[in-house]
């Protein structure tokens, strides 16, 4: 079973310690949830991070010593990433599976 955290809105300095402490008390009340090395985060909502939001991403990972994967990262928010050169420390994918061209 792998339970998948969310985070919506905006994650900038007037909020990443309060959505830090909400993630790590949620990991760690409910550890049986959250089997294998990584931890999920739906960021489909996310409509701005700065970098005091990715900061807070990256203590997470530490804190708990898990990989965090980011679903659906909206391109505007994709592109911090990718600047950073964060996009190589989490991991970055679509919670929807491609499907296999049919072939042409």
């Amino acid at each position: 079973m792998v339970t998948t955290l969310r985070i919506d809105g905006e994650v900038d300095l007037s909020n990443a310690v309060q959505i830090q402490v909400r993630l790590l008390r949620t990991i760690i009340r409910h550890s049986y949830a959250f089997p294998g090395d990584s931890i999920e985060i739906d960021c489909s909502g996310l409509e701005f991070i700065d970098s005091s939001g990715l900061g807070m991403l990256v203590r997470v990972g530490d804190c708990t010593g898990r990989r965090v994967v980011l679903l659906d990262v909206p391109a505007r928010c994709r592109r911090v990433f990718e600047i950073t050169a964060l996009d190589a420390i989490f991991e970055l994918r679509s919670s929807i599976p491609v499907k296999a061209d049919a072939g042409h």
